[in-house]
């Protein structure tokens, strides 16, 4: 019941977070030019600042569709380079308003991959904003992605604080955030548990590899197209791809347990 609050909340908030969102793209593209570079500063921070808010948001529906079980990826062949590169275009706004560098590294001729490009946007988004929070003032984030057999794995990696080994398991979590990480940074504790099930839904997996001190490499993985395409074909007459409490999607034999 407390989720449902929280939902219908977020829910009312999407549309003003638009409006907000759209007025201040227009002020930027016909003002900017005219403004100092101070001024021009300030715009670019109620931007990044705005499309924070639209992720919380986004994360909240989202974690609220996963809970009853009305969250569907509809699978698609597209272009990996294309969508992380768009993903971190988007990014590096919000990276350098924190004085970072993002970072990326996509290997040569990386075959298509069978993806929801809307649904696993919010993974990508969420796992380099998580980069760029924990990251030093002045740090790198670097997002990596390269074929393992059927699959393309990505990495986004930084080098701040890292993780302690102790809450490594519970970070995907419905609402979990360490202690440590509520002193330093905001957030809900939806991000991770949504990237999780987004990633389980198209057939991948999702891990972390960290060290206190050192940094944090979070990497997830997604089926090619080729290895899945009959199996797409063979569904295109579905209404979606449903994601059920088992963790997996609704009638499919697709994808490894």
């Amino acid at each position: 019941k407390q989720m449902e609050f929280i939902s219908l909340a977020a829910h009312e908030l999407r549309g003003p977070i638009t409006v907000m969102r759209g007025l201040v793209d227009i002020l930027q593209d016909e003002a900017g030019p005219k403004l100092s570079s101070e001024h021009n500063e300030l715009i670019t921070r109620i931007i990044v600042s705005a499309r924070q808010l639209a992720g919380y948001v986004d994360n909240i529906l989202g974690a609220s569709r996963v809970d009853r079980d009305t969250f569907e990826v509809h699978l698609a062949e597209a272009s990996w380079s294309n969508v992380v590169a768009q993903s971190v275009r988007d990014l590096s706004v919000r990276a350098q308003a924190h004085h970072r560098t993002l970072e990326c590294k996509i290997a040569k001729d990386l075959p298509s991959v069978a993806v929801d490009s809307s649904a696993i946007m919010h993974v990508i988004n969420n796992l380099v904003d998580n980069a760029i929070k924990y990251s030093p003032e002045n740090g790198k984030v670097i997002v990596n992605a390269v074929l393992k057999d059927d699959f393309v794995e990505t990495t986004i990696q930084d080098f701040g604080i890292g993780i302690p080994a102790n809450v490594v398991d519970n970070l995907f979590t419905k609402f979990y955030r360490s202690h440590r990480s509520k002193q330093i940074v905001s957030g809900t504790g939806l991000g991770l548990y949504l990237c999780k099930a987004i990633v389980e839904a198209h057939g991948g997996s999702i891990w972390v590899r960290s060290t206190e001190g050192s940094g944090t490499t979070f990497g997830f993985t997604l089926p090619t197209y080729a290895s899945v395409a009959d199996q797409i074909k063979a569904g295109a007459s579905e209404e979606g791809i449903i994601r059920g409490n088992h963790g997996w999607i609704k009638n499919h034999a697709l994808y490894r347990r």
